[in-house]
């Protein structure tokens, strides 16, 4: 209040205050000096209960540093994208999949992790986005090639999404390295084409060694379902480092 008497300006500010029937409650004054003949004659003060804004702003705080702390967690890439497709936001998981720290990509084109010849089809794609105001494509599962710092070239999975703020229209993906799941599938594939001419019997045991072979396994079984039973199971071959395992039968409820 002196302050405001001395200097002949408006000052807010917000206090706690004890009420009787409401307990504790935080409110906003705003004090105004009433000046006339350039002489301070009187203060006028308006204020007003604040206490469900404060609620609610720190509720937002403890959602946003939530959000923050698992959004930095994942191992999953998650990158913002303004409408020029420079890039607003780069988390841990994006550093460890592409390679460079988030200082080194706020402000940068995400083309800088797109392969050459990708950038155009993404250059125009961010174009229509961003003049028709949404995506197409919002939540769809895409698989891509993404470019580390290295040079190196891998496959990744990712999906898309479109959101407004009054600076204008964003996009945030979330990105995964697919690296390891598409070798599982080329070594599955080999599998099966190597086994293809295998019949009978001699099936099982080639498939589980093969397996264990493609994926770099120390272990691979196969079971089925005894027939009449819900839990017992049947193991029809096995591979254990370097040599075939026994057959037997067991329950699975104590497993």
């Amino acid at each position: 209040i002196d302050y405001s008497l001395h200097n002949q300006c408006p000052i807010t500010c917000v206090v706690r205050i004890r009420s009787q029937d409401r307990g504790i409650l935080m409110g906003e004054f705003v004090w105004t000096p009433l000046i006339e003949d350039r002489q301070v004659i009187g203060l006028l003060a308006i204020g007003r209960d604040i206490s469900e804004r404060k609620m609610i702003e720190t509720a937002l705080r403890e959602s946003e540093d939530q959000l923050r702390s698992i959004v930095q967690s994942t191992k999953d890439a998650i990158i913002s994208l303004d409408r020029h497709g420079q890039v607003v936001f780069w988390n841990r998981g994006a550093e460890e999949i592409f390679g460079y720290a988030s200082a080194q990509m706020l402000g940068q084109p995400v083309s800088r992790v797109i392969p050459e010849r990708f950038r155009e089809a993404h250059r125009q794609g961010i174009l229509r986005a961003a003049t028709a105001g949404h995506l197409t494509v919002s939540g769809t599962m895409f698989e891509l090639v993404g470019l580390r710092q290295d040079g190196t070239e891998f496959p990744l999975e990712f999906t898309l999404a479109a959101w407004k703020a009054q600076s204008g229209l964003f996009f945030t993906g979330i990105i995964r390295d697919i690296t390891e799941r598409k070798r599982s599938e080329e070594a599955l594939n080999a599998l099966v084409k190597g086994t293809a001419s295998v019949t009978g019997e001699e099936f099982f045991p080639v498939f589980v060694r093969e397996l264990a072979a493609a994926l770099e396994l120390s272990y691979a079984f196969v079971t089925e379902l005894v027939s009449g039973s819900r839990t017992k199971l049947r193991l029809l071959a096995s591979w254990e480092k370097t040599t075939w395992g026994k057959t037997f039968e067991y329950d699975s409820d104590h497993t």
